[in-house]
């Protein structure tokens, strides 16, 4: 028996007719899994409040649902409390409502973005005994003591200095199997951490700007105790950070990048264009080990990206990706559609824009209008989506996520540019000659980009 089983739920179940896995992502072939740092946080805390612990990573499992209920009862938890994204919401009910079908006395909490964003999530799905709303590190162990029940709400860690964040325990990576995470780009073991939580700025798409404001971060000294603990203890020497925005705080960043410069590690992270313009603070990443970094630049339109919450100009993503490459980092960039102002011919600079800016590799979504976002509360105005639309979702009366389509264009258009978009930055003789001669010398990374072609090939040609 355990006091609490900690659950990350998985986007969908594996089918029992089916032998592939339904958290594949698409764009690669292979799973970019992260390990689940929230919960690892909760679990440390709970472990220092004197409960046991276990903790089930679903979507490393890849299992059914069946499978996944069998494998949490079997724990024999007092306690089952799931975390969920918009995206995985649905799986949670599906699940909760699958262990209250085989034990109904077991309890099950339900917290993570989702149940944030949306206070009478309980009340709607009736599977759950507590909606923990907010951080749990520091008020979820009280609710677990006094077996609390209904919505129970604790924004934010109190304060907002660093100090707060640096009193956490270091994320339980113990209960998990860090053998089962893998980032293609990267080819290696690793693991992530933040040195910061929240993000100043307010992107049209992002649903940040319903979270409390302001953002707080981590003392220099503190980061790099955790990053030489998991050396030690793990042997893993690169590290995600998975931080909304990294490096926003400069002299903080500055400080941390001195200190772990000598420790041989690599490490990746993700920012923003305008915070990448310094020559010298590229090349501080870049001597401290940071090999990669993720770019939001969204659409290839400046008018747009302005509109959306991200004004950079051209000549600034040229610099930002020309400076990386000038000590050695490369670059990933993102772009979603449509965005707010998108029209036909912006899409189509869109399509074709990673090309031009000479990224290292390109990610392109199309947009899901998460709840409470300028997007989303947009769309609901203009009678493109119903005010209850993931709600539909999360029932399975909607079969598929929702997605943003303004009346002015068609999902028909949207995905045939995605296509093209891959087709065009992918399949580029330049490109395949580039990334053969950079893998030419190890099998592995032959074999990983060979999937890749293939995957691309098969779902976007």
């Amino acid at each position: 028996m355990v006091d609490v089983c900690l659950v990350n739920v998985p986007h969908s179940f594996m089918s029992t007719h089916k032998s592939e896995v339904t958290t594949t992502d698409l764009k690669t072939g292979e799973v970019f899994f992260y390990p689940p740092l929230g919960l690892l946080y909760l679990a440390s805390s709970l472990r220092e409040a004197g409960f046991s612990v276990t903790v089930l990573d679903a979507p490393t499992l890849k299992v059914t649902l069946q499978k996944l209920t069998t494998q949490i009862l079997a724990c024999d938890p007092k306690i089952v409390a799931l975390s969920a994204t918009t995206p995985q919401a649905r799986s949670a009910v599906q699940l909760a409502k699958s262990i209250k079908q085989q034990s109904a006395t077991t309890k099950v909490d339900i917290g993570g973005p989702h149940a944030t964003l949306d206070s009478e999530f309980i009340q709607k799905f009736p599977y759950f005994d507590l909606q923990f709303q907010g951080e749990g590190e520091i008020s979820f162990p009280e609710v677990v003591k006094h077996q609390l029940r209904g919505n129970y709400s604790r924004r934010t860690i109190s304060g907002v200095n660093s100090q707060n964040l640096d009193d956490l325990s270091f994320p339980a990576r113990d209960l998990i199997d860090l053998a089962q995470y893998f980032i293609p780009t990267v080819g290696t073991r690793f693991t992530s951490l933040i040195s910061s939580r929240g993000c100043p700025y307010a992107c049209s798409f992002c649903s940040r700007p319903c979270m409390p404001k302001g953002i707080r971060f981590r003392s220099p000294s503190n980061i790099y105790d955790e990053i030489t603990e998991v050396i030690g203890t793990f042997g893993i020497e690169h590290f995600q950070f998975v931080d909304d925005l990294f490096g926003v705080n400069k002299k903080l960043t500055l400080k941390l990048l001195e200190m772990i410069c000598h420790l041989g590690i690599t490490f990746g992270f993700q920012s923003r264009v305008a915070l990448l313009q310094d020559d010298d603070y590229v090349r501080a990443f870049a001597e401290a080990g940071c090999r990669t970094l993720s770019l939001g630049v969204e659409s290839g339109d400046e008018n747009v990206r302005k509109l959306n919450g991200k004004p950079f100009t051209e000549e600034q993503l040229r610099r930002a990706i020309s400076l990386c490459h000038k000590h050695g980092i490369k670059v990933n960039s993102f772009y979603v559609a449509p965005l707010i102002g998108d029209t036909t011919e912006t899409l189509k600079t869109t399509a074709i824009h990673a090309i031009s800016t000479g990224t290292d590799y390109v990610e392109w979504h199309l947009l899901i209008p998460f709840p409470k976002t300028e997007i989303f509360d947009l769309a609901v105005e203009h009678g493109v989506l119903e005010p209850d639309v993931w709600d539909n979702y999360v029932s399975g009366e909607l079969e598929n996520q929702p997605t943003y389509v303004p009346s002015t264009l068609t999902r028909e258009f949207i995905v045939s540019l995605q296509r093209e978009a891959y087709k065009r930055f992918f399949f580029r003789p330049s490109y395949i000659v580039k990334r053969f001669i950079q893998d030419f010398t190890s099998l592995t990374k032959l074999r990983r980009d060979a999937n890749v072609a293939f995957v691309l090939a098969k779902n976007f040609w």
